[in-house]
């Protein structure tokens, strides 16, 4: 029953991402004829008795402009609810797997305007890196970097560059961690505020704290760091509390303190999905069950 749920959910946000996808499509189409009204009302005006038609052209052309804004807002409303629920799949349903297998929809589509498109590159970008398809990530993650070389808005540019740092990690890409970790770095020192900047600013001192923990060797450390970090999750955060959770575990087990690991293995393995981290947990727990029985029957 619990698996029939899962997949209709999984189908329901494909069917969201192709409706993102013709949503994008309608709102290029409402800006096009938008654009075309806009030229012939010019062309009325320019002509001989462009003075008698201003009193009907008038009306229509504000007509238009009123069409197109409540159009395009209602549209761009639809295109952000279309992508979270896509995303969804990725970041609460934990499958890579199956949103992987609409990233070919993605690339496709270009949308006219909202940062919904850059989240999913996103997503496309870290499913793949996951299934180890480093190479058709990169084409995801060059795209994001386009995107984002073009945002203007200054807490999008700070979003945007804390995915990019997200997703050159995933990559194995130091020289591309370093650059946008060196932009995001940048844009805090701005001092802007908000959620977005907040958050970002948590994760570049979670890096770095991270990285001397583990140039130290400390895995005491790093649990405490785990944990604190899954203490500022969101409630749909759930595949970065997977992920946490694993690493947390991981350092659990170098101490010794199996309970604990196995602990954080088995939400490893209930809660994430197709993800590597869970196979790689059910692995662990496996083990540690063999071992534990070898120490039984001695």
């Amino acid at each position: 029953m619990q698996r029939s749920i899962v997949k209709d959910r999984l189908e329901a946000r494909a069917f969201m991402l192709r409706v993102y996808n013709v949503v994008g499509v309608a709102k290029t189409s409402v800006a096009a004829v938008s654009v075309v009204c806009f030229v012939a009302c010019c062309f009325a005006f320019g002509a001989p008795d462009g003075v008698l038609r201003a009193e009907l052209v008038a009306p229509v052309l504000l007509a238009c402009i009123a069409f197109q804004a409540v159009a395009l807002f209602l549209l761009s409303a639809a295109e952000s609810k279309a992508a979270a629920s896509a995303i969804a799949v990725l970041d609460k349903d934990c499958d890579p797997v199956s949103f992987a297998k609409d990233a070919a929809r993605i690339r496709r589509h270009r949308p006219s305007v909202g940062p919904a498109y850059f989240l999913l590159l996103h997503a496309a970008a870290v499913s793949l890196a996951c299934l180890g398809r480093f190479e058709e990530a990169g084409s995801f993650f060059r795209r994001m970097e386009i995107e984002f070389l073009g945002e203007r808005n200054g807490a999008e540019r700070i979003r945007e560059a804390a995915f990019l740092c997200d997703a050159a990690r995933r990559l194995r890409d130091p020289d591309g961690l370093e650059r946008y970790r060196s932009f995001l770095v940048g844009l805090l020192r701005d001092g802007r505020a908000g959620e977005d900047a907040s958050r970002a600013r948590r994760l570049v001192e979670a890096a770095d704290e991270r990285e001397r923990l583990e140039a130290a060797g400390d895995a005491a450390g790093l649990v405490s760091l785990c944990e604190a970090q899954i203490a500022s999750l969101r409630e749909w955060d759930v595949r970065e509390r997977v992920e946490l959770e694993f690493a947390r575990a991981e350092q659990l087990e170098a101490l010794g303190d199996l309970a604990g690991a196995s602990e954080g293995y088995a939400y490893a393995v209930e809660r994430g999905g197709s993800l590597p981290c869970a196979r790689e947990a059910r692995a662990r727990l496996e083990g540690m069950a063999a071992q534990t029985a070898r120490g039984g029957a001695s």
